[in-house]
């Protein structure tokens, strides 16, 4: 009996030490944990000669990680070498379009202007009465956004847009 407790501890030891030297080696510790319970001596003889793995860098595994939150069409570049996946850029506010919505903004006084429609406002930014940093505001936004915000802001800058 005194022996079977003994073989039992010898081998759930050969586990962690296999354990501990796949951590040490950059191997998976519950593989060889596994192994180690598994085969004993033959499990820690292999990972005891096996090389140091080299860990990837961190900028890799962000590029990674990021490429795998992104949609299904890059999915085939994850996995070319060539290909560099970048991370998508945040989704920016957009100005509608619609030219009943009334506008304020904030003009250099900090006073604030309004209500105007969407041609007026285009005309003050066309007449510099606003620039990109100056704050404007719809009913369809929570806070006022300078213009340089908006991922449309051809919408003010074009004078012929409709």
């Amino acid at each position: 009996m005194a022996l079977s407790y003994l073989l039992l501890i010898f081998w759930t030891s050969s586990a962690f030490l296999c354990a501990h030297l796949a951590k040490q080696r950059n191997r998976n510790i519950f593989l060889w944990f596994a192994l180690g319970l598994l085969f004993n001596v033959l499990a820690f003889l292999v990972i005891f000669f096996l090389p140091v793995k080299a860990k990837k860098p961190e900028a890799e595994v962000a590029t990674n990680a990021v490429s795998m939150t992104q949609d299904s069409t890059a999915k085939d570049s994850f996995y070319s070498s060539e290909d560099k996946i970048t991370p998508r850029e945040p989704l920016r506010k957009r100005i509608p379009t619609n030219q009943t919505v009334p506008w304020y903004f904030i003009n250099k006084n900090l006073e604030k202007i309004g209500p105007l429609n969407l041609s007026e406002l285009r005309k003050a930014f066309i007449e510099n009465t606003l620039d990109d940093t100056t704050y404007i505001w719809c009913e369809e936004f929570d806070n006022w956004t300078q213009v340089k915000e908006f991922q449309n802001k051809t919408t003010l800058t074009d004078p012929d847009y409709a």
